[in-house]
């Protein structure tokens, strides 16, 4: 009888073990998936890395990452140049970059950018970049009456610095980003 109630227990004790393993690594899983392995900058580079999230103007529908979409970035020295070129300067400037709707050719795109990165499932971007000040575009992201190479939803405005990273969270709204 002893034997067996001292089986039984040994049967717990592992089972036991058993479900602190499995929280264990599910917590630790957890956490690496929330937490991005941090990048590594080049030498003379700066990094800009974010998230894009659209934000629901519905009460009920809950804001969610923006999956489809490329993060353009263009040096501010010749963003008034790109946009000349694709004959938005008349309607946009600095005040309302943010929310900028228009369809633009990729030979122009290419000609301006400096930098691009697709978002990931997540919503997620990152690019490296030189120091300086920089817009940032959302493009591509959702279903527009355009069709272009490349569908600007919306641009800001960020200044990085040489060996480091800049936090960039991009909401996108109906009309623009913030």
């Amino acid at each position: 009888m002893k034997r067996k109630a001292l089986f039984v227990a040994l049967i717990v004790v592992a089972a036991l073990l058993l479900v602190g393993v499995i929280t264990a690594y599910q917590f630790w899983q957890q956490q690496t998936q929330n937490n991005q392995i941090p990048e590594v900058i080049p030498p003379n580079e700066a990094l800009i890395s974010g998230q894009v999230i659209h934000k629901s103007d519905v009460q009920t529908i809950p804001d969610t990452p923006a999956t489809e979409g490329t993060i353009l970035a263009f040096s501010s020295d010749n963003f008034q140049q790109f946009l000349a070129e694709a004959k938005l300067e008349e309607d946009y400037n600095e005040s309302n970059l943010w929310r900028i709707q228009a369809g633009v050719s990729d030979e122009i795109v290419s000609k301006y950018k400096v930098a691009s990165s697709p978002l990931d499932s997540e919503g997620r971007f990152s690019m490296s970049t030189e120091a300086g000040n920089y817009f940032i575009c959302l493009t591509n992201s959702g279903k527009f009456p355009v069709e272009a190479d490349w569908v600007f939803v919306g641009c800001k405005e960020v200044q990085v610095q040489e060996g480091q990273k800049t936090d960039l969270d991009i909401t996108s709204v109906f009309g623009g980003i913030r």
